[in-house]
């Protein structure tokens, strides 16, 4: 795959087919643009509150810590939370998908449904917050892989990758957009005590945008937990890919305009610290993905 385009609005990277020309990469990026902008506002809503704790925690740790026993016992727990954590961040080997080779239907086939197989005409990847640890969206087989984690002084983490594909129309049409797609999914959960909390979700998640004006999206979350107080929780992979909620979308496609349809994964964990030494949370998780085709019909 050719290396990818960065754009300077949202720093997020766009790959492109070779069958898209100059004007139609530029409608790509900013419709990518659009939908990051507004997952940021969403995100920054999510003031950090790392130093208004801080400033709570500290008189009452320096008064923990005049105690022999007490910063002994605190030591303990986090040891034994750490060597359960590290535990559940070892998983077996998830297999490649297995590719569906979708044919494309001709209209007299399937009137009305436009099908878009592999290769899709574009990829893209960006996050929130702190890096994700795995990040990839190929659109040559369709196949997504996207994972975070946060622990320490790493609040939030907030990844997405996928692929969309680029429509044009000559008449006013009424369309559904909708995505053949499986998953599996891992996650790990561990809460500080002493008002520690963390929390995982992810899955996958559709768009439509117009040259780059959001108009509908929706999101099949495939798994939430929130744990807290030294509570710990975790789901391994399936070792299979299944297939998720129906989802769809529907807007109205309008002459001499551009419009992306996409679909992509997701991930987003969250931890606060607790109270002294036995305080700090984890939280990890993963999604792989495959998208074998993208329908569009009226």
């Amino acid at each position: 795959m050719r290396d990818p385009v960065v754009s300077e609005e949202s720093g997020a990277y766009v790959w492109f087919s070779d069958e898209l020309d100059e004007k139609q990469r530029e409608s790509v990026t900013k419709s990518v643009d659009a939908v990051v902008t507004r997952s940021r506002a969403r995100y920054a809503a999510l003031a950090s509150d790392y130093e208004a704790r801080s400033a709570f925690f500290a008189p009452h740790m320096r008064l923990v810590e005049e105690d022999a026993t007490a910063v002994q016992a605190l030591t303990e727990l986090d040891d034994r939370r750490k060597a359960r954590f590290q535990e559940l961040s070892v998983v077996d080997e998830w297999p490649a998908a297995k590719l569906d080779f979708v044919p494309a239907f001709g209209g007299s086939d399937a009137p009305g449904i436009e099908v878009f197989p592999l290769p899709y005409h574009f990829a893209w990847e960006w996050h929130n917050g702190n890096p994700p640890s795995t990040s990839t969206s190929d659109r040559l087989d369709g196949t997504i892989r996207v994972a975070n984690g946060v622990a320490f002084d790493s609040e939030r983490s907030d990844a997405h990758a996928g692929f969309g594909v680029f429509l044009t129309t000559n008449v006013p049409r009424a369309v559904i957009g909708r995505s053949l797609r499986r998953s599996d999914h891992t996650w790990w959960v561990s809460a500080g005590g002493f008002g520690g909390d963390a929390t995982a979700e992810g899955g996958l998640e559709m768009t439509a945008l117009e040259d780059g004006r959001f108009l509908d999206a929706v999101a099949d979350k495939r798994f939430r937990r929130r744990v807290s107080d030294g509570e710990s929780a975790s789901e391994p992979f399936q070792l299979g890919l299944t297939t998720g909620n129906p989802l769809e979308l529907t807007w109205t496609m309008q002459p001499n305009k551009g419009y992306t349809f996409n679909v992509g994964g997701w991930v987003f964990c969250e931890q606060h610290f607790g109270f002294g030494a036995g305080g700090f949370s984890y939280a990890s998780a993963e999604v792989r993905a495959q998208v074998s085709a993208l329908t569009v019909s009226e």
